[in-house]
């Protein structure tokens, strides 16, 4: 492709002209299971989809308590361990640092 730069394309459009570089040296048969394999690949949801979908009730209502607001959820990484020792932990990389 050339004269063609991607960087001016949208993103759709990149995402076209990447399918079509691929399929073009493809057979019928290779382009069928590439197109399987995509549309397996679309049903697939992405791990944060549910997370953000998923709303947490604080306390159970009662007739004497008002409902609560529902709160979302957070995503907490897996090397998060809390504002104090993380804290500390970028003090003293700063400390090393010159």
């Amino acid at each position: 492709m050339k004269g063609l730069d991607p960087l001016e394309l949208p993103a759709y459009r990149v995402y076209n002209l990447a399918l079509y570089m691929l399929m073009e040296p493809m057979d019928a048969e290779q382009r069928a299971e590439l197109e399987r394999t995509l549309r397996i690949s679309d049903e697939i949801k992405h791990p944060l989809h549910e997370l953000q979908q998923r709303v947490k009730v604080t306390q159970s209502a009662t007739k004497d308590t008002p409902v609560p607001k529902p709160q979302k959820e957070r995503y907490v990484p897996p090397w998060w361990r809390g504002d104090d020792v993380n804290a500390k932990i970028a003090l003293k990389v700063m400390e090393t640092l010159p």
